[in-house]
């Protein structure tokens, strides 16, 4: 898979890394990542990857693709990878994905859990500068879940959850009553 374009996009805030996103080809596709924290294992950085052109494809995805420059000057290749939720894999991954259907891509990197940032974080050659790394996942990664209604609903109406986002146990979500009649 080939790269042929870094959008530039800041760093949101200083605790999270928003909005880094990479245009690649062969498929077309984008990888943007979601945020990075420290694990047992390490720091592992996650991404979320959506292909934009063909329907559907075989897509390879290697760790020694995914680098870091750490705040002392080394530069390290990711130790394993892991696409769709698998377990992670030490030589890259193929996965057939579809286009329009977000695949998480996680990269673990072989670092002490004392990591705060990185100086780079890069994928192939282009790299997002200055990036945080969370003390926990919860830190960066929300989970979007849909929550089970806390009150009854109305007689006549059905009841639907939409865009739910949990923010420290909080949930917010868009709520939609549409009558049965």
């Amino acid at each position: 898979m080939r790269k042929t374009l870094l959008l530039a996009a800041a760093l949101a805030m200083p605790a999270t890394a928003s909005a880094q996103t990479w245009t690649l080809d062969e498929p077309t596709a984008s990888l943007v990542l979601k945020g990075c924290y420290v694990v047992k294992d390490g720091v592992r950085c996650d991404y979320t990857y959506t292909m934009t052109g063909t329907a559907s494809a075989e897509v390879s995805l290697y760790e020694s693709d995914f680098k870091v420059v750490t705040p002392n000057g080394e530069t390290l290749n990711g130790k394993s990878i892991s696409v769709g939720g698998s377990s992670f894999f030490y030589r890259g991954i193929q996965r057939q994905v579809f286009r329009n259907a977000p695949v998480q891509v996680s990269v673990m990197f072989d670092l002490p859990n004392t990591t705060s940032s990185f100086r780079a974080l890069a994928y192939e050659d282009e790299a997002a500068m200055n990036v945080p790394v969370a003390r926990s996942a919860a830190a960066t990664t929300p989970v979007v879940t849909t929550p089970a209604p806390s009150a009854a609903i109305p007689t006549g109406f059905s009841l639907a959850l939409n865009d739910c986002k949990v923010n420290q146990g909080v949930y917010t979500c868009t709520a939609v009553l549409t009558p049965t009649r």
